[in-house]
């Protein structure tokens, strides 16, 4: 689904409501594919509810915190990154998301970065 806006001096945008950008905005395409790769393989699969993010998010920011303690700097970003995969919300799910969703998504993110 596609938005079209009006930006900076004019110029029309081109917004795709279902695009999820903030994992791509850390990631190239193949390391995005690194990251879901290891979720699987750890049997993490990404709910589709807020809720089951949100704690997702937690449960994989911990595990990343845990994967420093033991120098698993690898496992440790992996971890990390699934994490900020789980609070990637597209424009048109955040558009659907209540004032304190979108809150609690945003300090979220700030806890993982």
């Amino acid at each position: 689904t596609e938005l079209i806006a009006m930006g900076h001096a004019g110029h029309a945008q081109v917004w795709d409501i279902d695009e999820e950008r903030l994992l791509r905005h850390f990631c190239l395409e193949e390391e995005c594919d690194e990251v879901f790769k290891h979720l699987k393989e750890k049997g993490h699969e990404r709910p589709e509810d807020f809720d089951g993010r949100l704690d997702m998010a937690n449960r994989l920011r911990s595990l990343s915190n845990d994967s420093v303690k033991s120098s698993d700097w690898w496992g440790a970003m992996m971890f990390a990154l699934g994490a900020l995969h789980c609070l990637d919300f597209s424009k048109g799910k955040q558009t659907l998301q209540s004032e304190q969703q979108q809150k609690e998504a945003n300090e979220a993110v700030v806890r993982v970065l």
